[in-house]
């Protein structure tokens, strides 16, 4: 597992809305007009077959920055795609791959891996991961464990036509007006679900129905925030197919991750300690119930 990932981490985003049945919002007065934009935007990805754009990304808490990168994304349908992670300095920091039988992983600058036996964090380099692709395998959590990234608001699984089970908890989609995104005329909608507790904003250009920015929050005690700038937007031009295709270079190796019944403790085993954050905000540590038997339930929506 990745140092990074933590419990809030694991509360964090689900992807973005998609293609699940949206509310009945087929009228044009002001209180449908969100879901009819929203329903325009799923509309122009269905009708694409290639999709490029950039996105500036930046992951906040109440603490401080958590990421920030430019991403780099590449769609062609039915299943290829590429993701590149491109750090402040403008190196690649992280890559994405797959190339519709397989997805690959991998940290040009190495990755800190928590392990579990040795209780400790660790640098591995030249390492990459890879994994049998299937149809609706999450774009989104696939770059959760590359640097500087968690969850991005949009998951490119909308442009492959995916949906999330997060619908359910769907409170409204309301339009908030007009707005404009580095010199773009935007609509901009507010998606609320579970009751108010996941807010994503999205700003839609009034020329094309697509985003221009999007925001993300998670509103808890410790509350996060993710926004996403989006530019150089290209539908349907021809991508090179080397970019779909990924060849480990010489010397690297391919990092397996361990079965559950690999990690899981024995009888007898003692646990790394570890500290987390608990839903009022308050930190914890296991070592304050050593010798003492408890019960861990770590849960998410999606």
């Amino acid at each position: 597992m990745n140092s990074k990932t933590t419990l809030p981490v694991l509360l964090f985003f689900l992807s973005i809305l998609v293609t699940a049945p949206l509310p009945a919002l087929d009228g044009q007065d002001e209180e449908n007009r969100g879901g009819d934009l929203y329903k325009a935007f799923i509309g122009a990805l269905e009708k694409m077959e290639t999709f490029s754009f950039e996105s500036r990304y930046l992951w906040e808490t109440g603490s401080g920055v958590l990421g920030k990168c430019t991403l780099r994304y590449f769609l062609e349908k039915p299943d290829l795609y590429r993701v590149e992670v491109i750090d402040t300095g403008g190196e690649l920091a992280g890559l994405l791959v797959c190339d519709g039988r397989f997805c690959f992983r991998t940290w040009p600058r190495g990755t800190t891996i928590f392990t579990q036996q040795e209780g400790s964090n660790r640098l591995e380099n030249d390492v990459y991961l890879k994994d049998r692709a299937y149809r609706g395998m999450s774009i989104s959590h696939q770059l959760s464990i590359l640097p500087q990234v968690c969850m991005p608001v949009f998951n490119a699984n909308a442009f492959f036509g995916g949906r999330e089970s997060v619908l359910e908890y769907l409170d409204d989609i309301e339009y908030c007006g007009e707005e404009e995104i580095d010199g773009e005329a935007c609509h901009r909608l507010r998606v609320s679900m579970m009751e108010g507790q996941r807010v994503r904003t999205v700003w839609l250009s009034k020329k094309d129905n697509l985003p221009r920015k999007w925001l993300g929050e998670l509103r808890l005690a410790n509350s996060q925030s993710t926004t996403e700038v989006w530019s150089a937007l290209e539908v349907d031009r021809a991508l090179d197919e080397e970019l779909f295709s990924w060849t480990p270079p010489s010397g690297f190796r391919e990092r397996r991750l361990a079965t559950v019944e690999e990690r899981i403790l024995q009888a007898g085993d003692r646990a790394a300690d570890f500290d987390l954050i608990d839903s009022d905000g308050k930190p914890i540590s296991l070592a304050e119930y050593d010798d003492k038997i408890i019960w861990l339930m770590f849960w998410r929506i999606g």
